[in-house]
């Protein structure tokens, strides 16, 4: 009796699951040293860098066909491929042919789609990339999970790009009630607001000591805040420039407070050691850590200039030591 290939691979689909599963779960072991970390921003490097993992995850899922598995494969066989505008192509469209996305696949690729979100430059595909951030959001079994890819999406994406707003407000009006839709009515609020002459919002953070860090505690004084980070080239050439700032206001009613998106504690503290940096930093741990998410920082550094009662007197995204001076010497009077 001969069956026919489709009822074959169907019955593989159906009755074999776990042994694919099995497969997959060790190629990703293989594949372990060069997946993106807890923090895919800070390492995106060790990412692109085994064809043969590629291939091997581009086997499991042509042989899943139609089950839900084949899209996590076919997502892990692009992130694991090295950089290549034809292998990514071939690898994108047989993701977006993928018509079934199941809950457990989902939440097994969405670090990797975070981080092709955030790190799509690192893509000869880059804008396609984004494509498959679409189809996850599409196919998310929830809108809690659909929301938030589209919130990492809407952070990635260029603060002049109109169509970063437009992602915002789909959030809001879509999903409401998720935790993504809240973080994007406040990122609305805050683009509207956060503008010279309007108060500075609170917050709460630890320093490189450990040592909490209340931004109100400082009223009375003028405050900088200075986003970095020594992975910002632009930002290790703008420190002795504000070394220099800093040397103009010595021994005035001025703060000045780094804000670092390097990692913890300890990574902050060698930092410091390495650049001499005397004034206080505080510990935000990556470019999505809480106080830059907060505040909506999308370039790095990024400067505020807070008047002695806590409005912004200035902003800028880099360095103008003369316009940041004029504004510090005008914020003191």
């Amino acid at each position: 009796m001969i069956i026919p290939l489709a009822i074959v691979l169907g019955i593989h689909a159906q009755g074999k699951t776990p042994d694919l599963e099995t497969q997959l779960e060790r190629v990703e072991a293989a594949y372990q040293p060069f997946k993106p970390g807890a923090d895919p921003l800070l390492s995106p490097q060790g990412t692109r860098s085994n064809a043969s993992i590629s291939a091997k995850f581009e086997a499991i899922a042509v042989k899943a066909g139609t089950h839900p598995i084949a899209v996590e494969a076919w997502i892990m066989a692009l992130i694991s491929a090295p950089k290549n505008l034809q292998r990514e192509n071939h690898l994108i469209d047989k993701i977006l042919l993928t018509k079934t996305v199941g809950q457990k696949q989902f939440a097994r690729v969405f670090p990797y789609v975070v981080f092709m979100t955030t790190a799509s430059s690192f893509f000869e595909t880059g804008a396609k990339v984004l494509k498959v951030v679409d189809l996850l959001v599409a196919k998310a079994p929830s809108k809690e999970l659909g929301s938030a890819l589209l919130i990492f999406k809407a952070n990635s994406m260029d603060d002049t790009n109109d169509l970063k707003w437009d992602v915002y407000n789909r959030l809001v009006e879509q999903y409401p009630g998720t935790l993504a839709a809240k973080e994007a009515r406040e990122i609305i609020l805050r683009k509207k607001h956060l503008q010279p002459g309007d108060v500075f919002p609170d917050f709460i953070s630890k320093d490189s000591k450990g040592e909490k860090f209340r931004l109100t505690k400082l009223r009375g004084k003028v405050v900088v805040l200075e986003f970095w980070a020594n992975w910002c080239p632009s930002c290790q050439r703008t420190i002795p420039i504000m070394q220099g700032v800093e040397k103009t206001f010595d021994g005035q009613n001025v703060e000045f407070i780094g804000i670092n998106s390097d990692g913890d504690a300890s990574v902050v503290r060698e930092l410091e050691a390495k650049y001499n940096i005397t004034h206080r930093n505080l510990v935000d741990g990556s470019p999505a850590g809480p106080i830059s998410i907060s505040y909506n920082i999308m370039a790095w550094p990024s400067f505020f200039v807070i008047s002695k009662d806590g409005k912004v007197a200035y902003r800028s995204s880099g360095i103008d030591a003369d316009g940041m001076t004029k504004a510090i010497s005008e914020a003191l009077k």
